[in-house]
């Protein structure tokens, strides 16, 4: 895909030109590519990435405020969304994938530097999972803003059914625990979890998330 700039001599062009080639922008980007007839060939790795594509947009969906917060932090400024940066950071992993062990929750932004360690264990309630985190080494001027974690029916990432998700974050000192609960009881989730940071500039910075598998008390 060719960038342009003051295309076919003007400032702004689209569509397509004798089958030929296309012009159109994408998020104020102008760009040209060969005119393709969409074939829609439907092979059984087509169908896993759909399936893995369509399962991506309906968990983006459930996202709240902490767990939107990274991918925002990761597309800010580039020519892509938070929604894009979560599926690509996902589908290559999921889309021949029966689990969602590998689910990635944050990406890593602004520099945030990963969790000692990151566990899951089933919590002592009915529905209840313990998230218990140890928060590593900060650069100087740093401060351990809160950790956040969710959980989600662990599940084959082409199974479309409804999605059973629950976030929580928490503030206080390291190591940091909180209890995921009213989950579905005696139930198996897939866990992710992440550290938020302030740094010195007042911006927040994002560990990469941790993800494990844990089941809810019975």
């Amino acid at each position: 895909m060719a960038k342009l700039k003051g295309p076919l001599l003007s400032m702004r062009a689209s569509g397509s030109i004798g089958k030929t080639n296309v012009y159109s922008s994408w998020r104020g980007i102008p760009y040209a590519r060969m005119h393709v007839v969409p074939q829609n060939p439907d092979t059984g790795p087509q169908q896993l990435t759909r399936n893995a594509f369509s399962w991506l947009n309906l968990f983006f969906r459930q996202l709240g405020v902490h767990g939107l917060a990274p991918w925002d932090a990761a597309s800010t400024g580039r020519p892509f969304t938070a929604r894009n940066a979560c599926i690509k950071a996902n589908l290559a992993n999921l889309r021949s994938a029966v689990s969602l062990v590998t689910l990635t929750g944050s990406p890593g932004a602004r520099g945030g530097p990963a969790l000692d360690s990151f566990t899951p264990a089933t919590g002592a309630g009915s529905g209840d999972i313990d998230f218990d985190f140890t928060v590593g080494e900060m650069p100087a001027g740093w401060t351990l803003t809160r950790v956040v974690g969710f959980a989600v029916i662990e599940a084959d990432p082409h199974n479309l059914d409804t999605i059973g998700y629950l976030a929580s974050n928490y503030s206080g000192v390291n190591p940091q625990t909180f209890t995921l609960a009213t989950l579905v009881p005696a139930t198996e989730y897939a866990c992710a979890g992440w550290a938020v940071y302030t740094r010195p500039d007042g911006e927040l910075a994002f560990s990469p998330s941790m993800t494990a598998l844990a089941t809810s008390g019975a």
